[in-house]
């Protein structure tokens, strides 16, 4: 899903074990960790342009698979715009962990937010210890 240009979603079809096309991202979507909550994917903590001064996404977005579908969420508050960031949802708040701000340049940080789906609100939390980059889970 998404990735360095505008880039189809692709669908994994188990019945006949073939990949298939469905909508190309809005706008440029990179560097991102998706997560889910109710019927859509959440992309939030990304990145768009070139390398290497990507630009943070200020809007979080969303992915309807049953719909194929893409929708612009909410604004990300300005000050705590960033990339490459963890998105975990609890319940029915989206938490972004670390990132970094100049795309892969500099501004690594250690930042921790919630942002919660039914207020439609955000709330700067404690920071984490350490910063934390492109979290790799295996």
């Amino acid at each position: 899903m998404a990735g360095r240009g505008l880039k189809a979603v692709d669908e994994f079809d188990l019945n006949v074990l073939t990949w298939r096309p469905l909508k190309a991202s809005p706008i440029e979507l990179h560097h991102f960790q998706p997560t889910v909550w109710q019927n859509k994917i959440v992309i939030a903590g990304t990145l768009t342009g070139d390398y290497p001064p990507e630009q943070p996404v200020e809007h979080i977005y969303y992915f309807y698979p049953n719909e194929n579908k893409w929708e612009q969420g909410p604004a990300i508050p300005p000050a705590r715009l960033r990339d490459s960031a963890v998105a975990i949802v609890k319940n029915d708040d989206l938490y972004l962990i670390g990132g970094i701000t100049n795309g892969h340049l500099d501004g690594n940080v250690n930042w921790v937010d919630r942002y919660d789906f039914i207020t439609d609100s955000w709330t700067v939390l404690n920071d984490a210890p350490h910063a934390v980059l492109m979290l790799r889970l295996r």
